[in-house]
């Protein structure tokens, strides 16, 4: 049976975080991942590969890309003690002071902190207090993209 998962439009690390879940959850002979760009394919491609997977094609198709994924003998074993639950004696405070990561482009520098924040909340150890100050208040307020 194949599975498609939609990362179309989504931003990092979404497509890759759907990947997990699907290889996680689901059980299926094929994967095919579809994102809009081609970084997103390589970040998938080499998620894939490094959990035990294969990536059988990588093809671009009316702008989008289709990563084809097949699991592997040892993806199943990895996922399974992926899912043992995990201990974690010391959960973090995270302080964040800036609604950018990085310095350059501004909109480059959102998009990477909402992508980060993201990623915070898909963490199997979730930080004990998320901390926002100066710029990083930005992050807190109605129609912050961080919130959704």
């Amino acid at each position: 049976m194949k599975k498609l998962v939609d990362g179309r439009g989504l931003a990092c690390p979404q497509p890759v975080i759907k990947t997990k879940d699907a290889l996680e959850n689901e059980n299926f002979s094929e994967l095919e991942v579809i994102v809009d760009n081609k970084p997103a394919s390589q970040n998938v491609k080499r998620f894939a590969e490094n959990t035990g997977n294969t990536v059988t094609n990588i093809q671009e198709k009316n702008g989008f890309f289709h990563v084809t994924i097949q699991p592997g003998i040892d993806a199943n074993s990895k996922i399974d003690v992926k899912q043992e639950k995990i201990n974690c004696p010391e959960s973090k405070i995270i302080l964040i002071s800036s609604n950018k990561l990085g310095k350059g482009n501004n909109q480059l520098g959102e998009l990477l902190m909402t992508s980060f924040i993201y990623t915070l909340t898909e963490l199997k150890c979730k930080p004990k207090k998320i901390i926002f100050m100066n710029s990083g208040v930005k992050l807190t307020v109605e129609n912050s993209q961080a919130l959704d």
